[in-house]
């Protein structure tokens, strides 16, 4: 219940590492009340977390320094029907934390995570959701402009039920794992993020990753939907460059898919997924799964424009003659036979799988 508390320049050694562990919850600072700062302190070998910023309603927590916390650098806590909190996560610096860098817990609303610098964590940031009626998750949050590095075998971030939420120009590099996973997210923005992996990722991972969400508490499922994944970058996978695998009506825009696997999967689970304007490459351009619904148009796939047909130059034959090698990019692409001045459209991917239009 306090108001104005300011935390400033503290200097504090945990003792993690020498015995200091017989506390169920003992962060090194528990923030909490109306307009609290925690600013400039350099916390480490906390035996929990770094910082408890729990419930601060237009709080800030900035440039403070946390090394070696036994669980999260920060913890931004909300309780259940908590109101906007309006609190600014900023500008710091976190250094192997044991599970996450920056984590967000239960209900807490409209905070700001921005220009903090993550290294050696397992996550970098994590929502922590406790399902509907149980806790609730995070919602109204704005991810911008932090730096993740060496999210040392788990995923980088970590959104379950990301919410009428923003992450946007993030750089996330040497990921093992997921770079941007996202699980039952709703009405919610990814844009214009930069996702490197280590190049040693498996099938299994994706740099953006898209999926639905089983609440814990009833087992009801909450679907993605009105997705906006615009402008991102994912490089140096061997695994997926995007993955959709339970989504309805997301929008894949403007972004840059050039990696080792599968460049753009959607699974059946995707529907009404539409694509445009990328530029998708992998050892697998498209991977599109039976029962998978979706519109693509002015692609770049394989280096190929896709922008709605192709041309057969004269002397080629019919891509529905038995000679013919001409290949879809992708079930609906069009061709024009310049010679026979014939169209085609593709119902597969094989060779002949062609329809005469004209």
């Amino acid at each position: 219940g306090h108001d104005r508390v300011i935390y400033d320049s503290l200097f504090v050694i945990g003792n993690r590492s020498g015995g200091n562990t017989s506390f169920t919850v003992a962060d090194i600072i528990t923030a909490v009340g109306f307009r609290t700062i925690v600013k400039d302190c350099i916390l480490y070998d906390a035996p929990d977390s770094g910082i408890m910023f729990s419930n601060c309603t237009r709080g800030a927590c900035i440039n403070n320094y946390i090394e070696g916390a036994s669980d999260v650098g920060i913890y931004s806590n909300g309780s259940v029907g908590s109101a906007y909190q309006g609190s600014v996560i900023s500008g710091n610096r976190i250094k192997s934390a044991a599970v996450t860098g920056i984590a967000l817990k239960r209900e807490i609303r409209g905070v700001v995570i921005d220009g903090n610098s993550i290294l050696d964590c397992p996550n970098g940031i994590s929502y922590e959701d406790f399902g509907v009626g149980n806790g609730g998750h995070p919602s109204d949050i704005t991810i911008s402009d932090n730096q993740i590095f060496n999210a040392n075998g788990n995923t980088a971030m970590v959104l379950n039920r990301l919410t009428n939420s923003v992450v946007t120009g993030n750089n996330i590099a040497g990921t093992s794992n997921n770079g941007i996973s996202v699980s039952g997210g709703v009405n919610s923005v990814i844009s214009g993020n930069f996702v490197q992996g280590n190049g040693s990722e498996t099938s299994s991972f994706s740099g953006i990753r898209v999926d639905s969400r089983i609440d814990s508490g009833d087992a009801s499922v909450t679907r993605s939907d009105r997705m906006i994944i615009t402008g991102n970058s994912v490089s140096n996978y061997l695994g997926k460059g995007l993955w959709i695998l339970n989504a309805d009506n997301t929008s894949v825009t403007g972004n840059v898919f050039n990696v080792g696997g599968e460049a753009m999967r959607l699974e059946a689970g995707s529907t009404n997924t539409v694509a445009q304007s990328n530029f998708i490459d992998g050892a697998t351009d498209l991977s599109l799964y039976s029962g998978a619904t979706y519109l693509l148009k002015n692609n770049i796939i394989g280096g190929v424009l896709a922008d709605g047909h192709r041309t057969i130059s004269a002397g080629q034959p019919l891509p529905t003659n038995v000679s013919s090698t001409v290949t879809a990019n992708y079930i609906g692409e069009e061709i024009l036979h310049l010679a026979a001045n014939l169209w085609f459209k593709a119902y597969g991917t094989g060779l002949q799988e062609w329809s005469q239009l004209n």
